[in-house]
C-alpha cells in the first residue's frame, strides 16, 4: 500500500508542476496570436482534473500533502 501511496504522491507532485508550467506559459502568451493557446488550454484543464483526482486520493489514503517545489 505505500508503493501505490507514494507512486500516487509523484504523481501528484508532478500534474502540480505541469500546471504550474502551462498556467505561466499561457500568461506569457496572451494577448500574443498563437496558435497553440486553444492546444495548451485544453491540456491545461485535463491536467487540473488530474491534480484534483490525485489530490483527492491521497487525502482518502490520509497522506499528508507536501507542497511541491517548483525546482
Amino acid at each position: 500500500m505505500k508503493e501505490n501511496n507514494e507512486l500516487l504522491e509523484h504523481m501528484y507532485q508532478d500534474s502540480e508542476m505541469a500546471t504550474y508550467t502551462i498556467e505561466t506559459l499561457l500568461n506569457e502568451l496572451k494577448g500574443k496570436d498563437n496558435k497553440i493557446l486553444k492546444d495548451l488550454e485544453d491540456i491545461l484543464k485535463e491536467y487540473e482534473e488530474f491534480y484534483k483526482s490525485f489530490k483527492k486520493q491521497l487525502k482518502k489514503e490520509k497522506v499528508s500533502l507536501k507542497k511541491t517545489s517548483m525546482m
